[in-house]
């Protein structure tokens, strides 16, 4: 459904469980961030690692990001990050 919005035309973004499934997102969220009208806001869930800036956890069968690669790729897709949150999945 991405390719069928046109650049700058979203207010608001989410991707609740799309980057547990992304390992590199250096292409995925300047794409996403595309979409933003000015001033628009993108949220998002991620799974933690500290096993550097991606990898693949097989118990859970998804991608965990480290902290520090987060804050790298939206700063580098031309965003801010506005919160940074850990929580407890149920």
């Amino acid at each position: 459904y991405i390719a069928e919005i046109a650049p700058g035309q979203c207010d608001a973004l989410t991707a609740s469980c799309l980057l547990p499934f992304t390992g590199d997102l250096s292409a995925f969220l300047p794409l996403l961030a595309s979409l933003l009208k000015p001033g628009g806001v993108m949220a998002f869930l991620a799974e933690f690692t500290d096993e550097g800036d991606y990898v693949f956890l097989p118990d859970r069968g998804v991608f965990g990001h480290s902290e520090e690669y987060l804050r790298r790729m939206i700063k580098a897709a031309g965003c801010k990050m506005l919160s940074l949150e850990a929580a407890k999945a149920y």
